[in-house]
């Protein structure tokens, strides 16, 4: 299963500058795996941030712990 998040809203949100600041291998024009322990951090840091970013995290969060109950990451897909 996979979710689609706008490229727009990603950056918007401020979704991309926290994934950006856990995961140092992120690069938006490939793809970027993220390990489950990357988005425990992801989740804590947008709790703190708060706002659009903690919105757009918290959203993620139940497909996010569905897809690590099968896997060992998820891939964020560039561009």
């Amino acid at each position: 299963d996979s979710i689609c998040i706008s490229d727009d809203d990603f950056v918007y949100t401020g979704f991309e500058e926290v994934v950006a600041d856990v995961v140092e291998e992120y690069d938006p024009y490939d793809n970027t795996p993220v390990t489950n322990e990357q988005w425990e951090l992801i989740v804590q840091k947008a709790e703190m941030i708060g706002g659009n970013v903690w919105v757009a995290v918290n959203e993620a969060k139940e497909w996010a712990t569905q897809n690590f109950q099968h896997h060992q990451v998820f891939t964020i897909l560039g561009m």
